[in-house]
């Protein structure tokens, strides 16, 4: 989940030799047979040529973002990496019982629509990591920038550390301060998430945004506004005279969070997460309905004011699933969203 550029020097081996790269793995995680096991070198003949073929002592002495210091910084910014159990309740050792483990940033999962942080083009900017999940190690990657670590815990960085970084690993109730200029030139949305793949997927993600304008995420696919051609076309309106219209109804729209259509998971008892919501009126309940496999569930929860919508499904079967979620406003405009995940042992 880190990502390191690594230079081997092989001149003090002979040919026959292996040289195996391990990963010597972290406190507290689960390692699988075949864990440390990264990469195998074997050595197969003397070199042709060795001109120009030396180790420096530092690899990259004039890195621009390892001269940043926290006295450039205009501000910092927290973020908190915590879990939460949605639809059950946690037991005494923190186990999440008839519910889903949601992953949180700043108690906050995935919204597309919601951006966390808004740096300047050009700023220097402190952010502060802290692990809050209890149990767990959080390698966090943020997107467009690389960054300085200053501190863990108060303390230095790791000596492995002393270089260029776009992913920080924090462990368990650990702070880690990290330092980053956001180029002037790559405006946009950028994203911030968990590297367990697990954890991102259960939502432990959000977005900055540098500037005001540029591309989004989403973009297909994305790039900084230096490269990007324009998204709309800047022309004049046309004139009239005729009197404004009132905004015509739009049928409710609906949103799925959890699970994400053909996702795998091995909860046998997924929790349904979603967003319906219709404007300008709010719906009710009432005119929502919640399919699984055909059969239609009424103990979900809903909150007109957020539009989210969460339902946990009792036990299901190892396989393929379906799920469909009709709402319908007053005005009897109906939006229907069906999609489809399998539950794998």
């Amino acid at each position: 989940a880190e990502r390191y550029e690594i230079v081997v020097d092989f001149a003090k081996y002979n040919v026959g030799d292996q040289i195996v790269l391990q990963n010597r793995g972290v406190p507290n995680v689960v390692d699988y047979p075949t864990t440390n096991k990264v990469m195998r070198f074997d050595v197969v003949s003397d070199a042709t040529d060795i001109s120009n073929n030396e180790v420096p002592a530092q690899l990259n002495p004039n890195s621009e973002v390892m001269k940043l210091q926290a006295s450039q910084a205009v501000r910092t910014r927290y973020f908190e990496f915590g879990r939460s159990c949605v639809g059950g309740t946690e037991d005494a050792n923190g186990v999440c019982v008839g519910g889903t483990d949601m992953w949180t940033i700043n108690d906050k999962i995935w919204d597309p629509n919601r951006v966390d942080a808004n740096p300047a083009p050009g700023d220097v900017e402190i952010w502060e990591f802290t692990n809050k999940s209890g149990g767990w190690n959080h390698p966090i990657h943020v997107h467009l920038v690389d960054f300085k670590i200053l501190s863990r815990d108060g303390g230095p960085a790791h000596p492995w550390e002393n270089g260029p970084k776009d992913v920080a690993y924090v462990a368990e109730g650990e702070t880690v301060r990290v330092i980053m200029k956001f180029d002037p030139e790559k405006k946009g949305k950028y994203m911030i998430h968990c590297h367990n793949l697990i954890h991102e997927d259960h939502d432990m993600m959000t977005q900055f945004q540098v500037g005001t304008d540029g591309p989004a995420w989403s973009s297909a696919p994305a790039k900084p506004i230096s490269e990007a051609g324009p998204l709309w076309k800047d022309t004049p309106p046309e004139e009239t005279t005729s009197e404004p219209t009132v905004p015509a109804n739009r049928a409710p729209v609906i949103s799925i969070l959890r699970p994400r259509n053909a996702a795998m998971t091995k909860d046998r008892t997924p929790t349904i997460i979603a967003k319906v919501k219709d404007s300008p009126a709010k719906l009710a309940k009432a005119n929502i309905k919640l399919y699984i496999d055909g059969r239609a569930k009424s103990m979900f929860s809903y909150s007109p004011a957020s539009g989210n919508l969460t339902y946990t499904c009792k036990r299901l079967r190892l396989g393929w699933h379906s799920a469909k979620i009709v709402a319908t406003d007053a005005q009897g405009r109906s939006t229907v969203k069906t999609w489809k995940f399998r539950v794998i042992s």
